[in-house]
């Protein structure tokens, strides 16, 4: 490497994530078909009160944006 930097912008890779999880977790987990730690996190998701939806949503918060828009009905 030639000490070139290159800048990586936080947002960018955070939407990203949240993309991630839109386009691939949200879906295989809606269908049944995923069962990495994202796919049963968002079945958490799914039967928590808001009270530990809101716990987990500061653990997991990319995670907790795709669900909320998933739930708010932004699915494909």
């Amino acid at each position: 490497m030639d000490g070139m930097f290159i800048p990586i912008d936080p947002i960018e890779v955070v939407q990203a994530r949240v993309q991630h999880h839109k386009d691939v977790d949200i879906p295989a987990w809606a269908n049944g078909t995923g069962d990495w730690f994202s796919c049963r996190l968002f079945e958490l998701m799914a039967h928590a009160d808001s009270r530990n939806f809101g716990r987990l949503s500061m653990v997991f918060p990319d995670q907790a944006e795709a669900f909320t828009w998933w739930r708010e009905g932004g699915q494909k």
